[in-house]
């Protein structure tokens, strides 16, 4: 005999009657709060019933929908899949109640052949489970294919980024073999054990079993890289903002195109949002990754999107120790959850660092154990850019600087001056060729030996200001190189002098380009002063530019571009990148703000082969816990100007 328990407001006494004796008269057994004994323990009671009853009943009314008690009840009962709201009185129950479609006998009279009075009926009965019918079980909706090896979209967009990834983990398989056999699930996972991998598979079955299937995170970022992973599935795929514009009919603002993981709609859009995702969306299947990054409210719209049916599934993927937002963490239901605990992702070198972040972490699958690089380069917050340029430098010619990188920046994109909308930075910010030809020619005629140099000084310098006309680019033009030797050559110089001196290309001066870490150097080859005839003469000639060294122009875009060029460096904010991994992560750590170990952790977490940290943080960032890291690489940079 089904059981239900009736949720109701004092005030509402007549409606509770009414209901009670109809379902009764149907051989339905009713609980209500007037069945529990004096003295007994109020609290333990309801909980008892809420517990073992088949449905709960709640009564909306103007009343009710303010009263605590019943809201407290509504809420358990929902999150127990219990819920049969009636809307006893025209009323609008809270947001957090309406997923849940109730039922209107706000005209019934007690009439037991009412249309609306038989729905009720109706609703009980299906909503209680067969004897001996496990809750979750898919029974015979389990029709996906049950094997060890990641589906064909999967393996081909890893075979395009030069990755081979065949065959799922035995734990990852054994999860998703739970997955189909169980409706509703969290499954929990570590910084690289996979669980976007696993969440893909998981929707690609489903779409191949014929069920409508919705993917959701919190990034778009992410989205993105899931909807490489499943292209040509069926799976739709969006970040939760962006899914929830397109059901409302909005345009993507300006602004939402350079997302920051703090642009979320706001409470009146979610409230409006509501109504129509739960008239509109229509999937058998929900899948979200970076659970942990949605806020409580957000779930309803997630529910909402789900078939009310028996078919609906809703699977949250979420690792809490990389939630980053406030108030989040928080899911729809508490179990069954799963865990995915294996680290298939860094490289045993990565591993120490991360560990000294999070203590628990899973050590990386054996055959990652000794793999791996580790780069710490220190410098004072003024010398930012000259320590991003050295690091960069430097992975280049250890051959460390893998095609698939990024650069993290601890603060935030909206934090930093280094990208706007695809600026190209210098790459030789320790020195450019620019620079070191003004900087020699200024010294020449200022503080190198002068002697043989006939214009007075404040007349050549003068003459020099004509070199701020130099262009931009990374290697002097035919224009460049006919201003500086016009500016060299306005100088005037005392002929004999100058060949006592040994002045003249021709006559074997020995100063030459050079490279030194990085940076092109101009300099005498055997070392010993200059004088500033021979620094005029050299410059005088069109040769001047022979033998300058190349340097690389790193490009610093806001999105990562496939197969880009060798010197394109996508930046992301950390928390932007949640989810992702790269072959090399460049973690800065500027001096705008500290940075908290849960987000060091995330960032640190993203390499899979190569590390390097970009310390500027100017103190405000504790390096305790890297003190005993055996780093492959350790440099304080300063500058070479």
């Amino acid at each position: 005999m089904p059981r239900v328990m009736i949720s109701y407001a004092r005030e509402d006494r007549r409606y509770l009657e009414g209901v009670c004796a109809a379902l009764e008269a149907e051989g339905i057994e009713t609980w209500w709060d007037g069945a529990i004994a004096p003295g007994a323990n109020w609290d333990a009671e309801i909980e008892r019933a809420l517990a073992e009853v088949d449905a709960v009943l709640v009564l909306w009314t103007p009343r009710s929908v303010g009263r605590d008690t019943v809201r407290n009840e509504a809420d358990d009962a929902r999150s127990r899949r219990k819920l049969l709201p009636l809307i006893m009185e025209p009323c609008k129950p809270p947001l957090f109640f309406r997923l849940a479609q109730a039922v209107d006998l706000s005209d019934w009279t007690g009439d037991t052949s009412d249309p609306e009075w038989r729905r009720v009926l109706d609703r009980i009965a299906a909503d209680r489970p067969p004897d001996g019918a496990p809750g979750n079980d898919l029974g015979r909706d389990a029709t996906h294919e049950i094997s060890p090896q990641f589906s064909e979209p999967i393996r081909a967009r890893f075979a395009r980024l030069d990755r081979i990834v065949e065959r799922l983990t035995e734990e990852q398989f054994d999860v998703l073999r739970i997955l189909g056999t169980t409706r509703r699930v969290r499954i929990a996972g570590c910084a690289g054990s996979g669980k976007t991998l696993v969440a893909c598979e998981k929707a690609i079955r489903c779409a191949r079993a014929g069920l409508r299937v919705l993917f959701l995170s919190h990034s778009p970022h992410l989205a993105g890289h899931v909807s490489a992973l499943t292209s040509g599935s069926g799976v739709m795929v969006a970040d939760f903002t962006s899914w929830l514009m397109s059901v409302m009919g909005l345009e993507p603002s300006e602004q939402s195109k350079r997302w920051l993981n703090i642009e979320e709609p706001d409470e009146q859009t979610l409230e409006q949002a509501f109504d129509v995702v739960l008239e509109s969306q229509t999937f058998d299947v929900v899948v979200v990754d970076e659970g942990q990054d949605f806020r409580e409210t957000w779930w309803l719209l997630v529910e909402a999107a789900l078939d009310q049916g028996t078919r609906s599934q809703l699977y949250i993927f979420h690792d809490d120790n990389q939630a980053l937002l406030p108030f989040r963490a928080s899911y729809p239901f508490d179990d069954p959850m799963l865990n995915l605990s294996r680290n298939c992702r860094n490289a045993g070198r990565v591993f120490e660092v991360i560990r000294r972040f999070h203590a628990q972490a899973p050590d990386p699958e054996a055959a990652l154990a000794n793999q791996g690089m580790l780069a710490y380069f220190r410098a004072e917050p003024a010398q930012r850019d000259v320590a991003i340029d050295r690091c960069l430098g430097c992975l280049k010619e250890q051959g460390a600087l893998l095609e698939d990188r990024v650069l993290l920046l601890a603060g935030g994109l909206e934090k930093t001056p280094l990208v706007e909308t695809h600026v190209e930075a210098r790459g030789e910010t320790v020195q450019r060729w620019q620079d070191i030809v003004r900087h020699q020619l200024e010294r020449a005629v200022t503080t190198y030996v002068r002697r043989g140099i006939v214009t007075p000084r404040d007349v050549a310098l003068k003459h020099l200001e004509a070199l701020s006309a130099l262009g931009t680019g990374s290697r002097p033009g035919p224009e460049d190189v006919a201003l500086v030797v016009s500016a060299a050559r306005s100088i005037e110089l005392d002929a004999k002098l100058c060949r006592q001196i040994g002045g003249g290309n021709e006559a074997g001066l020995d100063l030459a380009w050079t490279l030194v870490d990085g940076t092109p150097r101009f300099r005498r080859a055997l070392g010993g002063r200059l004088h500033g005839v021979e620094v005029l003469r050299f410059f005088s000639d069109p040769g001047w530019a022979t033998g300058l060294p190349e340097t690389h122009r790193w490009q610093f875009i806001t999105e990562a571009v496939p197969n880009g060029a060798a010197e394109t460096v996508p930046v992301f904010d950390i928390a932007a990148f949640k989810g992702l991994e790269s072959d090399t992560v460049i973690l800065l750590l500027g001096d705008h703000q500290p940075v908290g170990r849960e987000k060091l952790y995330v960032a640190l977490s993203r390499a899979r082969q190569v590390l390097a940290i970009v310390d500027c943080s100017g103190g405000l960032t504790s390096t305790v816990a890297l003190r005993k890291v055996d780093f492959d690489i350790f440099e304080t940079v300063r500058s070479g100007a």
